[in-house]
């Protein structure tokens, strides 16, 4: 039987918050027999302006896209115990 091979994203506005959910479930995970292969954070890409009036004033808000943490995990194969012929 092969290795198993899974991805996760872990999607937050700060790579602090990602990382925290991670590290819960790859704690899970481990318990599980998977390992962490590799991980990357890429940063969200545009954002969301927001404009409002506000007592007569324009206050504008920016709100950051979400990045994402791209675990690997893998799950090595078992490995087969050895059968002993039956004795005679």
């Amino acid at each position: 039987m092969a290795a198993l091979t899974t991805v996760k994203i872990y999607k937050a506005r700060r790579q602090q918050k990602a990382t925290h959910e991670f590290s819960r479930d790859a704690e899970a995970m481990a318990r599980d027999g998977w390992e962490v292969v590799s991980q990357s954070w890429e940063r969200g890409h545009g954002g969301c302006l927001r404009t409002i009036l506000v007592d007569g004033f324009v206050v504008d808000w920016v709100f950051p896209p979400k990045g994402s943490l791209v675990v690997t995990y893998k799950k090595p194969a078992p490995v087969p115990t050895p059968t002993l012929p039956p004795t005679q």
